[in-house]
């Protein structure tokens, strides 16, 4: 009896709805059976829904425990689903975090690598530095050694017998190309430098000591020179504008003087300090307008000596005059 009126509550439930259907397209499109039968039809529906409804047994302990049984798994399906879910969105968390860990291991690796590397950088700046420091320091010993080497091969020009100014500068001009003319006159040598573009005043300063030396040691075997003399011929520009060659640099030795030098050690005193060949000389003396553009470490306390103090500076003068 209970399966009729299940039935019976399901079948009007149907046509109840049925029944609005056709009501709903007859009050829009004027169509199908009238208002009365789909009325009748849905008032006889909605009856029995009713009635069968009242009548319907209740569920019985079995059916009842079935649906809880359907209901807790329903429950204990939404339970799985959303803790699948949970675990999938904590798993993609995971793998998010994994990358980002990943990603921020990989920018420290690369800011080591390019420490590394500036550091390796630093270094070869450093070792190159310390070699070019070192090829600074040891250079002036590879240029007195190649002076001393060139001086030995100087020696075998025969310097020690020439009595003319002529002999002298042809031999000296040989080797030494900066040489303008060699002049003699009383037995006193006065060599003449060209005029020749230098780097700087300081440049110059030191570019005449040390040319002068290695020319002197040439001469100072010769038995009939009494002295020797140096002379810087350069273009001076005056205050107008005017040019002009002009001395700007002067010694003098005398033999006496030369004699005692050791030139072996003098040499690289003059390397390492151009102002030793000035203050061991007989007489210097400098244009006031080299003289003040030359750096002080290099002058070492050199003073400046005006021309009428010179001792050298009016006999080579009056020779070169």
């Amino acid at each position: 009896m209970g399966v009729i009126f299940d039935v019976l509550f399901f079948l009007s439930m149907i046509f109840i709805a049925l029944g609005i259907i056709l009501l709903l397209i007859k009050a829009l499109f004027k169509k199908g059976p009238s208002f009365k039968k789909a009325s009748i039809l849905v008032a006889s529906s909605l009856t029995v829904f009713i009635i069968s409804g009242i009548f319907m047994p209740e569920l019985t302990p079995e059916q009842k425990a079935k649906v809880e049984e359907r209901k807790e798994e329903k429950e204990l399906a939404a339970a799985k689903l959303k803790s699948e879910k949970e675990e999938q969105e904590k798993q993609e968390r995971q793998e998010l975090e994994q990358k980002e860990k990943a990603d921020q291991e990989r920018k420290e690796e690369d800011k080591k690598k390019e420490k590394k590397i500036a550091e390796q950088e630093n270094m070869k700046k450093e070792q190159q530095e310390t070699k070019e420091e070192e090829e600074k320091l040891t250079t002036p010993k590879n240029a007195v050694k190649e002076n001393i080497k060139n001086e030995k091969s100087k020696a075998k020009i025969n310097l020690s017998n020439a009595k003319d100014a002529k002999s002298i500068n042809e031999l000296l001009k040989k080797d030494h190309d900066r040489i303008d003319n060699v002049l003699l006159e009383n037995n006193i040598a006065i060599v003449i430098y060209a005029e020749g573009s230098f780097w700087s005043e300081t440049s110059a300063f030191k570019d005449f000591a040390i040319d002068s030396t290695s020319i002197m040691r040439e001469l100072k075997n010769n038995k009939n020179l009494k002295g020797i003399g140096f002379v810087q011929m350069m273009s001076m520009t005056d205050q107008k504008g005017n040019e002009s060659i002009e001395r700007t640099i002067i010694t003098h030795f005398n033999k006496e003087n030369y004699d005692e030098i050791n030139f072996k050690n003098f040499v690289n005193q003059i390397y390492a300090d151009s102002s030793n060949f000035y203050k061991v000389s007989n007489g210097y003396w400098m244009h006031p307008s080299i003289y003040q553009n030359i750096e002080e470490k290099t002058l070492n306390g050199l003073p400046f000596v005006p021309a009428e103090s010179s001792k050298g500076f009016k006999m080579v003068s009056d020779i070169t005059t």
